[in-house]
């Protein structure tokens, strides 16, 4: 009969988490997953016969506490489950000073913001507040942002 050990949830993001564990046989890789204890969700079966188990898990929503199992089958067909387990996705980031819109000149400005947490940097701008122009999107986590716009037309409000 095979047992499972050694499971965990790592790599947890706002939106994706993975997965691991360990089997005492060869067994097959699959995690149900859902908001409650009744899961909902299942990942897509791994069959490749393994003791290493990894699955990711994709699509979630920030700042939401999961429920998951894992579920190992060996080659006789004879199925290994964990109990129910936990993890909590990161929070989305809190804008906690700002937007501000400084210096401004008459064809830019720089447009600067705090957050609560690392995040990286992207401003949406426009003529509504449909915007249309987006920045360059800077990768850098850091909590003090700060991007520059160029190009803009002098004495036009922009959102």
């Amino acid at each position: 009969i095979p047992t499972v050990f050694n499971v965990a949830a790592s790599g947890i993001t706002g939106s994706s988490a993975t997965i691991t564990w360990s089997t005492s046989q060869p067994t097959t890789s699959q995690v149900e997953y859902g908001l409650t204890g009744s899961y909902g969700r299942t990942t897509t079966l791994d069959g490749s016969l393994v003791t290493s188990h990894s699955q990711g898990l994709t699509g979630l929503t920030a700042g939401t506490t999961y429920h998951y199992r894992v579920i190992s089958i060996n080659a006789a067909e004879v199925t290994a489950m964990s109990g129910d387990l936990t993890f909590t996705t990161t929070a989305a980031p809190v804008i906690t000073a700002g937007p501000t819109a400084s210096p401004l000149t008459a064809t830019g400005a720089t447009i600067g913001c705090t957050t609560d947490q690392t995040a990286t940097t992207q401003v949406e701008y426009g003529l509504t507040t449909d915007y249309g122009t987006t920045t360059t999107l800077n990768p850098s986590l850091v909590t003090a942002h700060s991007q520059g716009l160029t190009g803009l037309t002098f004495g036009t409000t922009y959102h």
